[in-house]
Order: C-alpha cells, then structure tokens, then sequence
C-alpha cells in the first residue's frame, strides 16, 4: 500500500469533514421537519423550504407552535445556515484546489467530474500509474 503524502492527506480530510457537514445539515434538516410536521406543519423538500418556509412558520402567530418549541427550531435553523456556510467554505477551497492543479484540471474535462469529485479522486489515488 503506497504512503500518501502530507498534501494528499489534508485533501481527503478536508472531504471527510465537508461530507460530516453535509449529513449534520441534513438531519437537522430533517429534524426541523419531522418536528413541525408533529406539529401539523408540513414543509416542502428542498433548501429554499427551509430557509424561507421555517422563519415565516415561526413569525406566524396564527400556527399552533409553543414559545419553547419556536426557540429550539430557530436555534436548529441557526445551525442548519451555519454549517452551510461551513460547507460553501470548504467546497471553495476544493474548487480553488482543483483549479490549481494539473491532474484535477485533467480530471474535470471528463463529463460529470467536477472540482469535488476529481480532487477526492487525486485524494484517494494520488499515483494511479501504480496499478
């Protein structure tokens, strides 16, 4: 089994903890809606439900929510916008990565691999001559 080296080890960290955001967003996502949907409040799939259906359904005087539960799933909405901030960050810096290499750069011009997929390639396999 070859070493990888310093470089190609901080590149599959950096995956690892973008795909750990990626699933903490979206159970808490999907908590935000399980919660409201006990509630008899259904929201839509996708982004954009959350991050504009939620605020309006806790402004909404009219909607059947207790104070304590308004708060906790402001505070999990909060958390929900913070790690996708966390994970434009990171996903930035894989593009910028990959735009500055050459095997990435070779990598992208194949149909369906972008930034994220050919910098966890070369992150993987950094000498695929080997095999």
């Amino acid at each position: 089994v070859p070493v990888k080296s310093v470089a190609a080890l901080a590149m599959q960290a950096c995956h690892r903890i973008r795909r750990g955001y990626v699933r903490r967003r979206t159970a808490t996502g999907n908590q935000i809606r399980g919660l409201l949907l006990e509630q008899g409040i259904a929201l839509a799939q996708g982004e954009a439900a959350l991050s504009q259906g939620v605020p309006r359904v806790l402004e909404d005087a009219s909607q059947p929510l207790p104070d304590l539960l308004r708060e906790l799933i402001d505070e999990m909405l909060s958390e929900w916008r913070r790690l996708g901030e966390r994970i434009t960050a990171l996903t930035e810096r894989l593009e910028a990565c990959a735009n500055a290499d050459q095997a990435a750069k070779r990598l992208m011009t194949v149909r369906g691999i972008g930034p994220i997929t050919a910098t966890a390639l070369l992150a993987k396999q950094t000498e695929p001559e080997r095999f």
